[in-house]
């Protein structure tokens, strides 16, 4: 995402402008729409209930995010920087890696914290392509629900806290360096 958002950032084009619409249109798509067909191939891959099939979904459904939310905040660091490189000798690739990702780091870090909330909160992939052994949090509360004939709240709310919690302390953790970088595009200078 960083490398995909730096590219639209510093380079204009009308195909880089259409290419970014086509995200956005990914991105609005409901994920019913991409995992239905997906299903027969992921059969044939023999990738069905594996913690793999659900990284690669995450993974790919969540770049478009990453790479729109990227481009915004690579958008803030001022193109002279760049420019300054490049009269040093500095190579597009040294450029990303070395003045590029230092100041969007921030920006990198609020990306990871809201990719990593939305897929461990992720239902409708887990619930198709896993059955046994690759199940994720929010399907073996929704299996509690419907396994029970009358709700034992107390342990559906326990389950419901754990499955929160590592989520919770890691967006705490995150959280100074999260605000940082959500408010550091809002103010330009």
């Amino acid at each position: 995402s960083v490398m995909a958002g730096y590219a639209y950032s510093r380079f204009r084009s009308p195909q880089m402008a259409s290419t970014a619409s086509f995200l956005i249109a990914v991105r609005l798509l409901p994920p019913i729409v991409i995992t239905l067909p997906l299903f027969p191939m992921v059969n044939w891959l023999r990738l069905n209930d594996t913690h793999l099939v659900l990284i690669v979904l995450y993974a790919t459904f969540f770049v478009s995010l990453g790479t729109l939310l990227m481009r915004t905040f690579i958008d803030q660091i001022p193109r002279e920087l760049d420019e300054a490189a490049l009269v040093d000798g500095a190579s597009r690739l040294t450029i990303l890696w070395r003045v590029i990702m230092p100041l969007s780091a921030q920006g990198m870090l609020a990306v990871a914290v809201f990719v990593i909330v939305f897929a461990w909160n992720e239902f409708l992939f887990a619930f198709i392509f896993t059955s046994t052994r690759a199940k994720t949090a929010p399907l073996f509360i929704a299996e509690m629900m419907g396994s029970l004939d009358a709700f034992d709240w107390g342990v559906l709310f326990a389950a419901s806290t754990v499955q929160l919690l590592p989520i919770m302390l890691f967006v705490l953790l995150t959280q100074k360096h999260l605000v940082a970088g959500l408010t550091g595009g809002a103010i330009k200078g």
